[in-house]
């Protein structure tokens, strides 16, 4: 399986909800920096702790949050995904144009990166 294949496989596994196929793209040593300084900002290192966020993600919206892939960019070891994130919380809504940078190992996601278009807005949806 190439980079890209690891990553476009985790999308689709994220999208229609198989989230243990998606938690078995990852390496046990995994670590998702997610910037800001809301709760779910910070990083999550494991597989346990990214379960943990992506349930966060789906309690706090109501299982409104979604992640749409736009294209992809890679490397030998490395692959770029730019995505849209919408959601609905509380009355507010999120539409998000982000970065990934994944770092892979084999055929396992070692680390991710997120980088944010509008960071502060972000901030202030999961807040």
């Amino acid at each position: 399986m190439t980079p890209e294949d690891v990553v476009r496989s985790w999308y689709e596994a994220r999208s229609s909800g198989a989230h243990d196929d998606a938690l078995e793209l990852l390496a046990e040593h995994v670590v998702w920096h997610i910037p800001g300084r809301s709760p779910v900002g910070g990083d999550h290192r494991g597989r346990e702790a990214i379960a943990a966020a992506f349930e966060a993600f789906r309690e706090r919206t109501g299982e409104t949050f979604r992640s749409q892939l736009l294209d992809l960019v890679s490397s030998p070891d490395s692959v770029v995904a730019l995505v849209r994130n919408t959601a609905q919380r509380d009355g507010r809504s999120l539409d998000s144009r982000q970065a990934l940078q994944f770092r892979i190992e084999g055929d396992k996601i070692a680390e991710i990166w997120i980088y944010i278009d509008d960071l502060y807005a972000v901030d202030a949806f999961w807040s």
